[in-house]
């Protein structure tokens, strides 16, 4: 088993699955990642290689985490309570999708949105769609004076719109990509000035809480219809009404939500579906195949009318298109 040590105060420890054979990535990054630094268990999600690339960066009183994960669930069960330490978790999910769990609450967290766990209770966490995060460890302790009822803060996603969720954000990521932090007073006025943020995090989520729910509520709401429209894209018919049948919502709800995005429902599924013929027309697997057959497949059934939107949206025919990748 690879040893790792840990890097001093200030300094990034960069680690990655890259270089391992598919078959060690998951065994070693559980052994050193899950175990040895937080205590957790991994199970991956699907059936592609594992693969992880993160940086960590300890400070006095604080840890630093970012990076890129595949697909995997994250558990804190009851035996890890055993050896737990008592830390506040943030993480701001920056593409991608969370999922945190925690005392009987579940928080779908979008990109550009955060959330708030504890490393001392039973919790879940799932980050999908080729997800990148920064995140932050504080001992719970340290923010007690400044916080009341730090409980009330646990798995609610925290909205985009919170001044104090994207100064921390951008103060970790900012940290996270600079050289080492060699000097004592600057490791100990960043780390202060995280934890400033992060009291100041709370208290603003309180006057935003319900609001933060409803949006996050809706984005991932908006995330399975998108899903759902990607899917039945090849159908010439698709509908509002098709999709609120499969989701189990209403035809005017659908369509709310990509008003809400400034489009509309039928917009977004002309847009994807001409995103989608764009890059079959750059695939030299398909260089044979006909334009008409590849616009029809994507789902449009007048090929006068896609020509039409096709130069619209790329200022060129499809033809042209091809013909400067072939």
């Amino acid at each position: 088993m690879t040893t790792i040590q840990m890097p001093a105060w200030g300094e990034p420890l960069h680690l990655s699955t890259e270089t391992l054979p598919d078959r060690d990535r998951l065994p070693i990054w559980l052994e050193f990642y899950g175990r040895k630094l937080f205590n957790l268990d991994i199970e991956p999600l699907g059936d592609a290689p594992f693969h992880a690339d993160v940086t960590l960066r300890a400070l006095p009183g604080v840890t630093l985490t970012s990076g890129s994960r595949s697909d995997a669930h994250y558990r804190i069960r009851n035996h890890h309570l055993q050896n737990a330490t008592d830390m506040l978790v943030f993480m701001a999910v920056l593409s991608g999708r969370s999922v945190s769990v925690q005392r009987g609450r579940e928080a779908v967290v979008m990109p550009g949105q955060g959330v708030l766990m504890l490393s001392s209770e039973a919790a879940d966490q799932i980050l999908t769609d080729g997800g990148r995060y920064v995140g932050v460890y504080v001992p719970r302790q340290a923010l007690t004076p400044g916080v009341r009822d730090l409980g009330r803060w646990l798995a609610r996603p925290i909205g985009a719109e919170t001044e104090a969720l994207w100064l921390l954000t951008d103060y970790v990521r900012l940290l996270q990509s600079g050289r080492a932090l060699a000097n004592p007073d600057v490791q100990r006025s960043a780390a202060a000035h995280i934890g400033d943020l992060l009291t100041a995090l709370m208290r603003a989520t309180g006057d935003v809480a319900e609001l933060a729910r409803r949006r996050g509520v809706r984005a991932a709401r908006l995330a399975t219809v998108e899903a759902d429209i990607a899917a039945n894209l090849h159908q010439p018919g698709l509908c509002a009404e098709d999709v609120a049948r499969r989701q189990r919502i209403t035809p005017d709800y659908v369509r709310k939500l990509f008003r809400q995005q400034g489009t509309s429902f039928a917009d977004h599924v002309v847009a994807q579906r001409l995103s989608r013929i764009y890059q079959a027309l750059n695939d030299p697997g398909l260089s044979a195949k006909p334009i008409s057959a590849i616009a029809l497949d994507a789902g449009f059934a007048d090929v006068s009318y896609f020509n039409r939107c096709f130069r619209r949206r790329f200022g060129a025919t499809p033809s042209d298109v091809r013909a400067r990748k072939h």
